[in-house]
């Protein structure tokens, strides 16, 4: 399985080198990076703000985009991570991008998931460069983490978008599952490979080069995922003003003050 997966992922990294209408990702979580990331002693065993990012690799290019928040056709290679990668909220917002024509050159999006534990990625020398870059410098704020990852590769820099929580859609009403099976015993959305999504609707298979078939779904409305930014917990902003009052530079605490 995890030479099949590889082999395919390889294949299709070929054909976008010979193809200008086709154009294959790499998607990866990074592991969280923390603010304030400092050596002080004292921040060790404090709560602090998470920052994520969202790594996508263009493999002909080589284009990095980095999104941070506290052509004809496309493939998008990933692990299989269900809560990141392979669930119906991401299927949602596939489906919501044709249902409503936002790329009328777009003719059909692939996403193909490698075997578990077998996960080895372009990507991960995105994160590798980033974890490199900061590994001996103090980070306090988002804002000096973007810094960090922009400057991270200096030919060809990565690209990084700020996202809040306004670039958060509630896409699960547009897709309620895409579970292939229904029964115990049927197969399940850790078995999916390959997802599929044209005009006509979202396909799947269980196995890299194998026929596709349709995954059932209604059609409704597109509401927001959030009317306000996620609320930090009690004991977190206390460590953080704690933080605020011992370690964080006074230049970088009205960042702080803000939210809390």
């Amino acid at each position: 399985m995890k030479d099949k997966a590889r082999h395919f992922k390889a294949l299709d990294k070929e054909l976008a080198a010979e193809n200008d209408t086709l154009k294959v990702v790499i998607m990866d979580m990074q592991q969280l990076l923390l603010c304030p990331k400092s050596f002080a002693s004292a921040v060790y065993y404090k709560r602090k703000l998470s920052v994520h990012n969202l790594t996508l690799y263009d493999l002909k290019s080589k284009d990095v985009f980095c999104y941070l928040w506290h052509e004809e056709s496309v493939i998008f290679w990933s692990d299989g991570c269900t809560y990141q990668n392979c669930n119906a909220n991401l299927s949602s917002a596939m489906k919501y991008m044709f249902v409503n024509n936002l790329k009328p050159t777009l003719k059909e999006v692939h996403q193909k998931y490698l075997t578990r534990r077998h996960t080895q990625m372009e990507a991960d020398s995105v994160h590798a460069a980033i974890e490199t870059n900061s590994s001996k410098i103090e980070v306090y704020t988002p804002t000096e983490w973007e810094t960090v990852i922009k400057t991270a590769r200096r030919k060809n820099p990565y690209n990084v978008k700020t996202v809040d929580h306004q670039f958060c859609k509630k896409y699960p009403s547009l897709v309620t599952s895409i579970r292939p099976g229904k029964v115990v015993g049927d197969p399940t959305v850790t078995d999916i490979c390959h997802l599929k999504y044209t005009k006509e609707g979202i396909f799947y298979t269980l196995s890299h080069g194998t026929p596709l078939r349709p995954v059932r779904q209604p059609s409704m409305a597109l509401k927001a995922k959030y009317n306000h930014s996620l609320p930090l917990t009690a004991a977190k902003i206390a460590d953080l003003k704690s933080l605020c009052e011992t370690v964080i530079p006074a230049c970088h605490r009205p960042f702080y003050n803000s939210l809390l």
